[in-house]
């Protein structure tokens, strides 16, 4: 797994180490994909749409309120009706733009075939060290932006920790339960 080095200044500010040849997924497969939209945005936007409408829905099935839209996500992603389900998945899938993105871009940077396949190996490793350590020390917070890939190597450098030791569960807006990515991008 890809490290790099931090130095804290003081308790709110510190030096990164500069990694070169490296650029976050998310541009990486927007570009690739010709999206005007970021995948990101939009599946962003669903989960905020679809959420605040089965929360009405059932409020209005219930004659209650509902304290927050904190709970309304609750509401939709704990026990979704198959019907939702699907209309969920179809619409992620929908919005992840090209299905090869990412291997266009592995394919695009390396030099040869034998190349290719190294690159496509070290990338298959580094995402499964990453989604292992992850879990482990329970990081969230990991979109697109947050993963970058290494373009002479093909293996994934995650950043931004800021939400680490289950935080991510307790602390955002849109609380993560999901363990890792496995997404096609």
């Amino acid at each position: 797994m890809r490290t790099f080095h931090v130095s804290p200044l003081s308790e709110r500010s510190g030096l990164i180490e500069f990694l070169g040849n490296s650029f976050p997924l998310l541009g990486l497969v927007n570009r690739e994909a010709h999206l005007k939209e970021s995948a990101f945005e939009r599946h962003q936007q669903f989960i905020k749409e679809f959420a605040h409408g089965l929360g009405k829905r059932k409020r209005a099935e219930q004659d209650e309120v509902g304290p927050t839209e904190h709970a309304d996500y609750l509401k939709a992603f704990g026990k979704p009706s198959k019907e939702d389900s699907i209309a969920i998945l179809d619409e992620l899938r929908n919005a992840s733009g090209a299905k090869d993105a990412l291997r266009n871009v592995i394919f695009a940077s390396a030099g040869s075939a034998e190349s290719f396949v190294m690159m496509r190996q070290a990338f298959a490793s580094s995402l499964a060290a990453s989604s292992i350590c992850g879990y482990i020390a329970g990081v969230g917070d990991r979109h697109l932006d947050n993963i970058l890939l290494d373009i002479s190597t093909g293996s994934l450098i995650h950043i931004d920790f800021g939400y680490a030791f289950g935080t991510a569960t307790t602390h955002l807006p849109i609380p993560e339960l999901a363990p890792f990515r496995a997404t096609p991008e």
